[in-house]
This record gives C-alpha cells, sequence and structure tokens, in this order.
C-alpha cells in the first residue's frame, strides 16, 4: 500500500489514505469491507492528494491565504462604496 495525504474540500483537515496504486492523475483506494476500489482524481474540487503530509499543510496554508486575500479585496472595494456613498448629499445632484 502507497501513503498518500488528502485535504478536503472545506481545507481545513488532512487525512492519511492508504491507497492501492496510482497513476499520474488518479488514485486508487479500497473501500474497507465492500472491497471495491475506487478511483479518484489526485486534484478535485473536493479534495487533494499528497505524497508527504507537509506538501497537504503547505497547500491548505495556500489555500487559506488566497481566500483571505479574496475576502480582504471585497472587505476594501465594499468600504470604498460605503465611502463613496456616506460622501452623497442632496446638493450634488
Amino acid at each position: 500500500m502507497i501513503i498518500k495525504y488528502k485535504t478536503n474540500y472545506h481545507g481545513d483537515s488532512i487525512k492519511k489514505v492508504e491507497v492501492v496504486r496510482e497513476t499520474d492523475k488518479c488514485v486508487f483506494t479500497d473501500r474497507g469491507g465492500l472491497r471495491k476500489v475506487i478511483r479518484e482524481a489526485k486534484v478535485s474540487r473536493f479534495g487533494s492528494y499528497f505524497d508527504s503530509f507537509q506538501d497537504a499543510k503547505d497547500n491548505l496554508l495556500l489555500l487559506s491565504s488566497k481566500r483571505i486575500a479574496s475576502v480582504e479585496s471585497k472587505f476594501n472595494f465594499e468600504f470604498k462604496q460605503r465611502q463613496k456613498i456616506e460622501s452623497l448629499d442632496v446638493e450634488s445632484l
């Protein structure tokens, strides 16, 4: 078995996973008692597989940084819009 580290969709956890085999784009995992091997993409919107815990953690930190930057950008835009609204007065019409 091959050990991989899987991040989840929410980007807040890492799970150690045993992989039966892998290709460049997919991993194959055994789903317990069902004895059914499931193919999953290594990178998808639902989670990603990494060779090391550190790679998985670094990826989560990068995604978190991108989400923070996006929120900051949205906040700054809304703050500027609010300043424009506050500066409106009836004489400027």
